[in-house]
Parts: structure tokens; C-alpha cells; sequence
């Protein structure tokens, strides 16, 4: 418990000071990975191309190359050099998997994804740029492709009791902009708490006729 304690403590430190850095911040526990990668478990047997994003040390791709048939494309998208070089490491000489060392605003293949997880902190963006990973999500998903994501649960309420009124202002737009996405393409939120912070994993259903 005081180990829980003192790692919360240090994550919302750590959020405080660098907000945008927080999917880094604690590793995803096995039981969010089963969640996260529900639908990608439930396909046809028709060969996949599955994009995830904010891969960190691996912990939801080792589980998600576990899940890869013969045919299957996974790439992995990573801003951080250290985890690229680890995710390499993990994963070479698997042809499925490449890992691509960029932020995914510059990602732009020429083909389109039947699968997309991610774990970038969508709760913490600057709305602009969340508005912006949304509408680039949009363009990477085939018609009616699946987007899974993740956030820690209550992590926008304290950051609105702990932040200025310009803050709070962007915290609600942001918080709009989801509330808005959710009742476009929402098809399942649910909650898991066997995890150092609880999260909610999101799986959304890109319909362009929507």
C-alpha cells in the first residue's frame, strides 16, 4: 500500500510538471492490455493492419504481437528514442512489426489500419492538438476500423482543482471535444481497476457515414 501511495504521489508530481509525458509514466498492467486489445482478439482471420501508438518499454505490443497471424501488419509508432531502440530490440526479426521512430502527427502511410491503439494521454493534450490526432486518427482508420485508447480515471477532475481559471477553461474544452467524439463513434467504455492507476479503455468505431 505505501509503495501504491508514494507511486501515486510521484505521478501526480511528475503530471504537474510535464502533463504531456504522463502515458509513460507507469506501466499499463496486463489486465488493461486484454481490454485494450478486445477486438483485435475477436477478428476475422483475414489478414490485419494494426497501428499502435505510444508503445513506451512494450507492455500492450508484446501482447498485441502474441495476437499477429501470418499476413498481419503491425507498426509501431514511438516518439522516444530509448523505447524505440528497446521495442527494436524486442521485435526483430519478426516481419510483421516495424517500429517507427516519429510522432505520430508525422506519420502518414500510404495504406490505412483496420486496428488502432493507443495509449497517448488523450486528457492531458492541449486541445488544438488533440483536435488534431483525432482528425489524423480519422484519415490513418479504414471505414469502419476500430480506435482503442486509455486514461487514467479521475485524472481530469484533479486537474481542474489544482489548475488556474485559463487551465480550467481549456480542461472543458477538451473535455468537450471528447464528450463529442465519444457520441460519434463511441461502442464500448469500460473500467479496470487491476491496474497502479485505475483506467478507462475506450473502443471507438470510425464510421466515415457517421
Amino acid at each position: 500500500m505505501v509503495k501504491t501511495i508514494e507511486g501515486f504521489v510521484s505521478f501526480l508530481s511528475h503530471y504537474f510538471r510535464n502533463p504531456q509525458a504522463v502515458g509513460a509514466v507507469s506501466a499499463l498492467s496486463p489486465a488493461v492490455a486484454r481490454r485494450l486489445l478486445k477486438y483485435v482478439k475477436a477478428r476475422p482471420d483475414a489478414p490485419c493492419k494494426i497501428l499502435e501508438v505510444g508503445a513506451g518499454m512494450g507492455n500492450i505490443t508484446r501482447p498485441l504481437v502474441d495476437l499477429l497471424r501470418p499476413g498481419d501488419l503491425l507498426d509501431v509508432v514511438e516518439i522516444d528514442q530509448n523505447c524505440c531502440q528497446v521495442l527494436e530490440n524486442s521485435f526483430q526479426g519478426d516481419p510483421r512489426v516495424c517500429v517507427r521512430h516519429l510522432s505520430i502527427a508525422d506519420w502518414n502511410p500510404t495504406y490505412k489500419y483496420d486496428f488502432i491503439i493507443s495509449t497517448l494521454p488523450f486528457n492531458v493534450f492541449p486541445s488544438d492538438f488533440l483536435q488534431n490526432i483525432i482528425t489524423h486518427y480519422e484519415e490513418l482508420c479504414m471505414d469502419n476500423g476500430m480506435c482503442a485508447y486509455v486514461e487514467y480515471i479521475g485524472l481530469q477532475k484533479i486537474s481542474r482543482l489544482f489548475s488556474k481559471q485559463d487551465k480550467r477553461l481549456m480542461i472543458r474544452k477538451r473535455s468537450s471535444m471528447l464528450k463529442e467524439y465519444h457520441k460519434k463513434y463511441l461502442i464500448e467504455k469500460s473500467q479496470v481497476f487491476k491496474n497502479i492507476f485505475p483506467c478507462h479503455v475506450y473502443h471507438m468505431q470510425l464510421s466515415k457515414n457517421r
